[in-house]
C-alpha cells in the first residue's frame, strides 16, 4: 500500500489532537516548553501499524511521535506499543508506568489551549533551534560541513512564522499569550519568541546568535552531570548551575532536581 502523504494542515490537526505528546514516550513536543536546551524534540506523525506494508493508511492509524521514536520505530510492525492515543493513556502506559503522573497531567492542562495553527509556530521554533545547533556545530557526523546551515534554517523559520500568522488570522483565534495564559517567560524563551516580530532572515540570525550561549551551556552541563561520580564534586557543580546566567529555567530545574534526588543520595 502506498504511504499516505499528509499535508501540513493534517499534521497540525494530529499534533493538536494528541496534545503535543509523543505517543511512545510521553515527552512534551512543544519546543518552547524547554527553552533553549539540548532536551527539545520535534513532532513527527508516525503509524501505529506500518502503512508502508499492508496496514491501515487512514489518519486514525497515525499518531504524534518524537523524531527520536519515529526514527527508532521505522516500519517495525512489532514496535507498536504506544503509551498514548488521542492523548489518553493506553494499557501499555500503565504496564510500564503504573500510574498517570501529576507532572504529565499539569503539562496537558498547561497546553490544552494550543490551537492547530500553533503547529506552524512550533515548526518555526524547531528550525530556529536547528539554526542555533548549526552555529554551535557546523559539521555533519562525518565531519563534513553541513550544506543546510543557519542561514537556510533562518529562512525556513521566517517562512513558518508567516504561515502561522496566516493560519491564526484565518481561524480568528485569540492572542497566543492569552490562550496559553502566559504570565512568566524565562529570558531565553522571550528571546525565542522574538521571531514573531521578525521581518527578515537577518533578524532570525541575530536571534539564533543571541540564543547560542544558552545552548552551549545546556550541552556543557548535561555532558558534565553524567560524568560526575564524586559527592564533593557534585556540590561544586550544583553551585555552578545555580549561578549560571545563561541556562534555561527548565535545564536548571532538571539538573538541580537530578542532583537532589540521585547524586546526593548515592
Amino acid at each position: 500500500m502506498k504511504r499516505l502523504e499528509f499535508t501540513d494542515k493534517q499534521k497540525s490537526f494530529i499534533f493538536q489532537r494528541d496534545k503535543w505528546i509523543c505517543a511512545f514516550s510521553w515527552k512534551i513536543l512543544w519546543v518552547l516548553h524547554y527553552g533553549v536546551s539540548i532536551l527539545w524534540d520535534i513532532d513527527w506523525i508516525d503509524h501505529i501499524l506500518p502503512a508502508a506494508k499492508w496496514w491501515n493508511n487512514s489518519i486514525e492509524n497515525w499518531i504524534c511521535a518524537s523524531s527520536f521514536y519515529n526514527s527508532k520505530k521505522k516500519d517495525n510492525s512489532y514496535d507498536n506499543k504506544y503509551l498514548f492515543f488521542k492523548w489518553l493513556p493506553t494499557k501499555y502506559y500503565f504496564t510500564s508506568n503504573w500510574y498517570f503522573s501529576d507532572e504529565l497531567l499539569n503539562y496537558i492542562i498547561q497546553y490544552k489551549n494550543l490551537h492547530y495553527s500553533d503547529w506552524f509556530l512550533n515548526r518555526a521554533l524547531f528550525t530556529l533551534m536547528l539554526a542555533v545547533e548549526n552555529l554551535h556545530n557546523p559539521y555533519n557526523t562525518n565531519w563534513t560541513i553541513a550544506t543546510r546551515d543557519y542561514k537556510v534554517y533562518s529562512k525556513r523559520t521566517l517562512k513558518r512564522i508567516k504561515e502561522w500568522k496566516k493560519e491564526t488570522t484565518i481561524s480568528n483565534v485569540q492572542n497566543y499569550y492569552e490562550r496559553l495564559n502566559i504570565k512568566i517567560l524565562s529570558d531565553d524563551q522571550k528571546l525565542m519568541l522574538n521571531i514573531l516580530n521578525s521581518d527578515n532572515e537577518n533578524d532570525i540570525i541575530d536571534i539564533a546568535k543571541s540564543l547560542l550561549p544558552y545552548y552551549k551551556n545546556s550541552n556543557k552541563y548535561f555532558s558534565k552531570i553524567v560524568s560526575i561520580n564524586d559527592r564533593s564534586t557534585i556540590k561544586i557543580f550544583e553551585q555552578e548551575i545555580i549561578n549560571e546566567k545563561y541556562l534555561s529555567y527548565r535545564d536548571k530545574e532538571i539538573l538541580l532536581e537530578s542532583i537532589k534526588k540521585l547524586y546526593l543520595k548515592l
